[in-house]
């Protein structure tokens, strides 16, 4: 019996190579395919900035609405690998300024785009950037000295 089935294999062997080996370029191509299409969406990803009105306070409802809203990003973004279908949240702080910041795939720039807050605007990140430091100030919290001493 053993005999009879080395016999099938050698047989076959020449054929079964064949077949492991356009498998494997096949995966390969998909694979190349796959990285060039998730670097072309990270390459095209549009950067929003939230800015919040002075009296912002988020309720909770809005936070959950929010909170959906940002998960329902790779479902907009239709068709695009995985890996470049996330939405990346920024927050960062400059001399005394934090900064929100959402980014996410080109094709879903019109759910990022939408005020997910009451008092907040969405302004396009690069235009922010332009138009110099935005300045938020808190209720009852004294502002961030600035660098250089003056207030």
């Amino acid at each position: 019996m053993t005999a009879g089935l080395v016999g099938t294999v050698t047989s076959y062997a020449d054929g079964l190579l064949a077949a492991l080996l356009a498998v494997g370029a096949g995966w390969g191509m998909y694979a190349v395919r796959q990285r060039r299409r998730a670097t072309a969406a990270v390459r095209g990803r549009v950067r929003f900035e939230l800015v919040p009105a002075e009296t912002f306070d988020a309720a909770e409802q809005e936070i959950d609405w929010f909170a959906g809203q940002l998960a329902s990003v790779p479902v907009a973004a239709g068709s695009i690998p995985r890996r470049a279908a996330g939405t990346r949240i920024r927050l960062t702080c400059a001399d005394g300024l934090m900064r929100f910041r959402l980014e996410g795939p080109a094709r879903a720039a019109s759910l990022l785009r939408m005020p997910g807050y009451e008092q907040v605007e969405v302004h396009d990140a690069e235009q922010a950037r332009a138009s110099g430091p935005l300045r938020v100030r808190f209720e009852g919290a004294p502002p961030l000295p600035v660098r250089g001493g003056a207030q």
